[in-house]
């Protein structure tokens, strides 16, 4: 995705509330918007919501000068810190910022038809980073249409 939101996240969500701690490695970070997780990572989990529960009004405070969510960067974090061996899936199961690899038509001036081509590169989208565009195509719109032509035929 969006390198600068990441390296950014992961700056402030470090200074402020990882103080001491390693820096989480840009190159290590993953997107949680679709993990695969079972039973052996419960505990892990149980540790995620108590760190939450324990520090929630401090990352209510960072969120709002980070300006990046407090989910993924912090359970990178948790994930570093706790040594949790993680296996990254190739992007066909979690593919984003479909605006930047060209896969979204949101303009007359795009050299490729308008067809959803992000659907032969991958199987779980994310419609995020999609700026204002010509043709008014946000998120909305491609969530609607990728139901409608995967299926609804």
């Amino acid at each position: 995705g969006c390198y600068e939101w990441i390296l950014r996240s992961i700056k402030g969500w470090g200074d402020n509330l990882f103080k001491g701690e390693p820096k989480v490695k840009q190159w290590n970070y993953f997107n949680t918007g679709f993990v695969i997780v079972n039973e052996k990572h419960e505990l892990f989990f149980d540790d995620v919501k108590e760190f939450y529960l324990s520090n929630i009004d401090r990352m209510n405070e960072v969120r709002r000068i980070v300006k990046a969510s407090t989910g993924q960067t912090v359970v990178n974090y948790l994930l570093q810190k706790h040594e949790i061996e993680v296996t990254k899936m190739p992007d066909c199961y979690n593919l984003q910022d479909l605006y930047r690899k060209n896969l979204l038509y949101v303009s007359p001036q795009c050299w490729w038809s308008d067809k959803l081509h992000f659907a032969d590169a991958g199987w779980v989208y994310h419609f995020n980073a999609i700026p204002p565009n010509p043709l008014n195509r946000g998120a909305s719109y491609w969530i609607e249409r990728t139901y409608k032509e995967l299926f609804e035929k």
